[in-house]
């Protein structure tokens, strides 16, 4: 199996994995997951991933700002959920993260667009 990397501010993922996210079977078995009302939160990582942790940690102590916290959801790249997940939602980045108001997506970053986050993030969640 193909060894994944992390570096360069984002991680990789193996071609067997991107071709699961992309592929139709992913989507016919779904459990997906949406916020019906207010702003939800989801985080795509893998749990051996220093971008990811970081990234998560950082988003925590922003949200830790805020007395009306949005719900969140995270998915685990390296489970089969996870990836199911990552195929409904088209999150091919490591990290991504994606907000919801109510169950319809209005931001997202990953990869590269991770440095905005802490910029944008605040006027999405206020």
């Amino acid at each position: 199996m193909e060894k994944e990397v992390c570096e360069s501010g984002s991680c990789s993922l193996t071609q067997e994995k991107m071709d699961f996210i992309k592929s139709n079977e992913a989507l016919k078995t779904t459990k997906h997951h949406e916020f019906k009302t207010g702003i939800g939160i989801k985080i795509f990582s893998k749990k051996e991933c220093d971008i990811c942790k970081t990234t998560i940690e950082k988003l925590n102590i922003f949200l830790s700002k805020f007395s009306n916290k949005p719900n969140i959801i995270h998915y685990d790249f390296d489970t089969l959920d996870g990836l199911t997940e990552a195929a409904v939602n088209s999150a091919f980045d490591v990290p991504t993260i994606l907000i919801e108001k109510d169950g319809v997506e209005i931001k997202r970053w990953g990869g590269n667009t991770l440095s905005l986050l802490d910029k944008e993030i605040e006027n999405v969640c206020s």
